[in-house]
Parts: C-alpha cells; structure tokens; sequence
C-alpha cells in the first residue's frame, strides 16, 4: 500500500470525525457534544507518525472520561469561584497524570473546558468518552491494516516526585495568566488547548520549543481560520459540519506548509463552533495569540533547558 495513501485515509477519516461531530452537534441542537480536543487527539493519535503523549490507550480513554467528569462536577456543583475551579481542576488533572506517569495533556482541556466557557452538562462527558472511544478504536483499526505504523511505548516519563515541583510552577503559571482575563470576561486569552500548549512546551527537552515563532504562528493562523469559518457559516447559512471540514481541512494544510503539526492549534480552530452566536474574528484572534504569546515565553522562562557542562 502506497504512503501517500495511508497518509491520505488517516486525513480523510480526521476531517469526517471532527465534521461529524459538529454535524450532529447542530443536529441534535447540543453543542455540549462539540469536543474541541478531538481535532487535536486526531492529529495525534492518527495523523503525526510518532508518540506525540506517552499514554496506553486504556489509559487516555479513562483519563479523559475522568478529566471530563471532574470538570462537569466542578462547573455544576461547586461553589468557588471560577479561577478556583479552574486551580482545583488543573491541580488534580496534573496529579492523575503524574500517578500514571503520562503525559496526555489534553486531559487538562477535557477537564478545564467546562470551567472556562461556562458549557458544563451531563451530555459533555458521555460525549468525550464515546468521541475518545472513536478516535483510540481507529487508531488501533489503522495500525491493524497498516494504514498507520505501530509505535512501541517506553516510558521516558519521571514519577511522581520529580514531577510536583514542575506542576506548582504551572499551577501557579496558569492561575496567574487566567485571573485578570476571568475577571474582565476575557476567555479567549486562556481557551484550555492554550494551556495544553503551556504544558506541552514546558518540557526542556520538546522538540516543539526549537521554533517557538513557528508555533505562535501555527497558533494564531488556525484561530483566525477557525473564527473566519464559524462567522462565515452563520453568514451564508452553511451547514456547521461542512464548514468544520473545510476548516480543520484549512489548518491541515498551515501543518503542511508549516511543516509542522502543533495538536493544542487544531482544537483551537474548533473552538468557536462550541457558540451558538458567530464569534468576532478580531477579538477571538487576537485574544487567542496574545494568550499564546505568554504561555509560549512563561514556558521558556520557568522551564529553561538545563545547561551541559562541560566535563
């Protein structure tokens, strides 16, 4: 089978899914079932032909199942503020990945969405869990025809002790960039596929951080490709789901001529199909840039590279 193929089958069966999902999202008059991290749990787990998070499948279906309950849970019942629910949610996320030594941090986005844009509900959940469920089934059919390379998992991950240090500081990283936003309505500057971002970058040791401009790029090119589409769709009166595969087709192609597929900036693009109401264009990529502008440089400052020296 030749590559371009399995490449073009695995490219195809993201823009159906993320499609479909928004499809009958509209259909069913529900937009709690639009999950944004499908799109980027399609680029990574169908799309880029390496591990991009170190986690079973098992795994990433009950962390996600988890993450979104905890973050149903906090939004419906309790009584905190936002910016507290959004510390409690990201603190215990951290900590069941820390235990189970992964690193899927689309976990905190699963979690947190609920507390940032307010669309908590009962439907969310079981949404994630079959919308996951999807995604890991076909990536094991993929790699069972072929259409996709196995990739054998070795955990690189350190335990959970080296790992509190490192989850204080984005704790505190998070809580800080969110409280003013939060406070002034502003919630586009900290969307939780911005904070995935945060998270995956923090590691020293991430490819991702040897073109840290090229990500802003990626970032702020598919949140203007995603709220361009979501204002254009209620414009023209274009149906939801064909408009979100035009859309993630658009960001597929940045990854392309980019050379560069950067998962948190899929679902990104996806976000705005989670309002009813067309967003504007400007703010929603301005915010969402801005945001990715201090996460990016808080990334670098807090977690430099250790310095080699020299023996």
């Amino acid at each position: 089978m030749r590559t371009w193929f399995r490449i073009a089958i695995r490219h195809l069966a993201s823009l159906l899914a993320v499609g479909g999902m928004v499809w009958i999202a509209t259909a069913l008059d529900n937009h709690e079932i639009v999950f944004p991290e499908v799109a980027a749990l399609a680029v990574g787990f169908w799309l880029i032909p390496k591990r991009v998070w170190w986690v079973t499948r098992m795994q990433a279906l009950a962390i996600m199942v988890i993450a979104s309950l905890l973050g149903t849970l906090l939004a419906l019942y309790s009584p905190l503020p936002a910016l507290a629910n959004i510390a409690v949610g990201f603190s215990l996320v951290y900590l069941l990945l820390a235990l189970a030594r992964s690193t899927f941090y689309p976990a905190v986005s699963a979690c947190l969405l609920p507390l940032v844009l307010g669309v908590g509900g009962w439907v969310y959940p079981i949404a994630v869990a079959c919308l996951v469920g999807l995604i890991l089934a076909l990536q094991w059919l993929f790699e069972q025809l072929r259409l996709r390379p196995r990739i054998p998992l070795h955990n690189p991950v350190p335990p959970l002790g080296k790992r509190l240090l490192p989850g204080c500081l984005m704790l505190a990283a998070v809580v800080g960039i969110s409280a003013l936003p939060l406070y002034f309505g502003q919630r586009y500057f900290v969307l939780p596929p911005l904070i995935v971002a945060f998270a995956e970058l923090a590691n020293p040791n991430s490819g991702l951080r040897k073109a840290p401009l090229r990500i802003l790029i990626i970032i702020a090119l598919c949140a203007l490709m995603g709220s361009t589409g979501q204002y254009l769709q209620h414009l023209w009166a274009i149906p939801a789901g064909g408009m979100t595969i035009l859309i993630l087709a658009s960001v597929l192609g940045i990854f392309t001529l980019a050379n560069r597929r950067f998962a948190p900036a899929a679902a990104l693009a996806i976000v705005p199909q989670i309002f009813a109401e067309p967003v504007s264009i400007p703010l929603y990529t301005s915010e969402v840039a801005s945001g990715a502008i201090v996460f990016i440089a808080l990334a670098f400052v807090l977690f430099p590279k250790p310095k080699v020296t020299p023996r």
